[in-house]
């Protein structure tokens, strides 16, 4: 049996199209790149005229796929450890303004989320806890998220763990809870070898 031939290039092309798959690609690249505003002004005033509904799907379809998700960043992560910090680095070459504001807003977030009543063997805790960290290999991370939309974690003790890069990066500033609305840690994480009261995971 004869093979279907593209109309465009010598390549065999689908039984009900004219144009095989790089060809069609080409097409549809050109032709939104021809009407790029126009595509842009619709998805924006879709998205003003649908906001409410769009969000709800996200949500929805975020919490169908977290677990999943997760996983698959953890494994890009791991495949691909040297490019994904090539990006980063790069990124925060062109947009080193911009970080740095992040940076400044971080950390003037965890200033205010450090308590005046903390003794000075619980400051002397937080620094021993980033010193294991730097030991290990890990990064220190807030069970509680001092940044996020849900809560407002504090910069104590006992709201640190210890995790690899790897799983923090998967985290984020997501709260993580158990099946009675308790915080938990993330699962890998190490204990900081410290003396002090849990909360209650």
């Amino acid at each position: 049996m004869e093979t279907k031939r593209c109309t465009l290039c010598p390549n065999p092309r689908d039984t009900n199209k004219s144009w095989c798959k790089e060809c069609f690609k080409e097409y549809r690249r050109a032709y939104n790149l021809k009407h790029k505003q126009r595509n842009n002004d619709y998805s924006r005033e879709y998205y003003k005229s649908n906001i409410d509904k769009i969000k709800d799907y996200n949500k929805k379809h975020y919490v169908n796929i977290k677990e999943k998700r997760q996983k698959y960043l953890k494994d890009y992560y791991s495949r691909n450890k040297d490019k994904v910090k090539l990006s980063v680095a790069e990124n925060r070459m062109r947009n080193r303004g911009k970080y740095n504001s992040i940076k400044a807003k971080y950390k003037a977030k965890k200033k205010m989320a450090m308590p005046k009543w903390l003794t000075p063997q619980q400051l002397l805790d937080i620094e021993k806890i980033y010193v294991e960290a730097r030991r290990l290999g890990l990064e220190v991370d807030h069970i509680v998220p001092i940044t996020s939309d849900q809560v407002c974690g504090l910069h104590v003790p006992w709201n640190l763990q210890l995790l690899s890069k790897t799983d923090n990066v998967v985290k984020g500033n997501k709260l993580l809870v158990n099946a009675h609305s308790t915080p938990q840690c993330t699962y890998g994480a190490i204990q900081p070898s410290l003396d002090f009261p849990t909360i209650g995971f």
